[in-house]
């Protein structure tokens, strides 16, 4: 479940944008396996604390994406040179 956004991978890095990745998608995937470990932290359960471990992984993989590979918006023109009409 925590790796399936990145299923996408190849594709962001052929194409070098995450237009097809979702940055809340990502930072959910980052921020609810952190709080499921600290849980597992509480509770001493190694079995909450090792999954949730490489989801966190997985999802500070899918948002450090995001830096290396902006969005590129398809929303506005790109740059003329207008100078020379």
């Amino acid at each position: 479940m925590f790796g399936s956004p990145l299923a996408s991978l190849r594709h962001v890095i052929q194409k070098q944008t995450t237009e097809s990745l979702s940055l809340p998608l990502s930072l959910a995937n980052l921020i609810v396996p952190i709080e499921w470990v600290l849980y597992g932290i509480l509770i001493d359960d190694k079995f909450v604390q090792v999954p949730n471990f490489l989801g966190a992984i997985l999802g500070f993989i899918q948002v450090s994406l995001f830096y290396k590979y902006p969005r590129q918006s398809g929303l506005l023109p790109k740059a003329t040179n207008l100078g020379a009409i």
